[in-house]
């Protein structure tokens, strides 16, 4: 990704040319496609760093392009989850944790049959997922 030029963000707005040094919120808003309120709670928690001139909040370029790569990752990671793959831990629960979730579904009589099934089949893959990593890993250590 370069510092100027064409950015692809293909998920949201496609390719944008970020040519300017700042951008007002309302451009963050329609070059994002993000709400208003979402873009002001970014720049509060300070995860858009952002200043405000004269009464009205304006984005540094960098910023703004460090943002849209990391909302056109999180775009790609939900579309992963939405076929099943996962791409790390953080995805995950642990094995572990795997054992005290099914413990609890099992257990709670406020769940359906229906939802309790989906449940333990999302934790099955969940144990599959780390059983094949492993294998992985061991074979990688073992070559």
């Amino acid at each position: 990704m370069s510092q100027e030029g064409t950015f692809e963000y293909s998920k949201r707005s496609g390719s944008v040319e970020l040519d300017k040094e700042f951008y007002t919120l309302s451009e963050v808003i329609k070059i994002t496609q993000l709400s208003p309120v979402w873009v002001r709670r970014m720049i509060k928690q300070k995860k858009l760093a952002a200043k405000k001139v004269d009464g009205k909040w304006l984005v540094k370029a960098e910023a703004l392009r460090d943002k849209m790569c990391d909302l056109q990752m999180s775009d790609e990671r939900m579309e992963r989850r939405s076929k099943g793959e996962f791409d790390g831990a953080y995805q995950v629960p642990s094995l572990k944790s795997c054992d005290i979730i099914e413990r609890q579904v099992r257990d709670d009589a406020a769940i359906t049959e229906e939802a309790r099934e989906l449940f333990l089949q999302r934790i099955e893959s969940y144990r599959e997922y780390f059983t094949s990593r492993l294998v992985a890993i061991r074979e990688e250590r073992n070559s």
